[in-house]
């Protein structure tokens, strides 16, 4: 949001003034609102790079929540493939049955590859799953006593 400490101008001064690098791409927030932070960030690198982004203004996202939480210096948004692999059997003390798992990539048969997964896990009876600790990795973690 807009800070009360900055300079006022309008949206033609502000993007000069983002193009000739008076103001720094991660700046625009204190002088305007999300929403126009980030049609003006997007318009500036299109001037600066001679290049059109045609498609990336069209999004549902918030960006005011988006900016806040998971971005930095937003220009737009992307549309990714959503497929879905499965049915898999989840035998676990709070999932306890067949699952469908959406997958958003661009990586060709790694739904494929993920659905053939699914059916040996599931032909095999089913993950045995058990929480030990709730916590957020980057990365999947496995705890097993054996890998028989």
């Amino acid at each position: 949001m807009a800070s009360n400490t900055e300079p006022t101008f309008n949206e033609d001064e502000l993007l000069e003034k983002i193009v000739s690098g008076e103001i720094p791409l991660r700046k625009i927030d204190s002088y305007t609102d999300e929403d126009t932070a980030v049609r003006l960030r997007k318009c500036a690198i299109e001037k600066m790079e001679c290049v059109k982004f045609e498609h990336i203004q069209n999004y549902t996202i918030d960006a005011g929540s988006a900016t806040k939480r998971n971005i930095e210096n937003m220009i737009g948004a992307i549309q990714i493939p959503l497929g879905v692999a499965g049915e898999i059997k989840v035998n676990g003390e709070y999932a306890n049955d067949k699952f469908i798992l959406p997958l958003a990539t661009t990586e060709g048969a790694l739904v494929a590859s993920t659905n053939r997964g699914c059916s040996v896990i599931t032909a095999s009876g089913g993950a045995n799953v058990r929480i030990f600790q709730d916590q957020m990795t980057r990365a999947p973690v496995f705890k097993m006593d054996n890998v028989a």
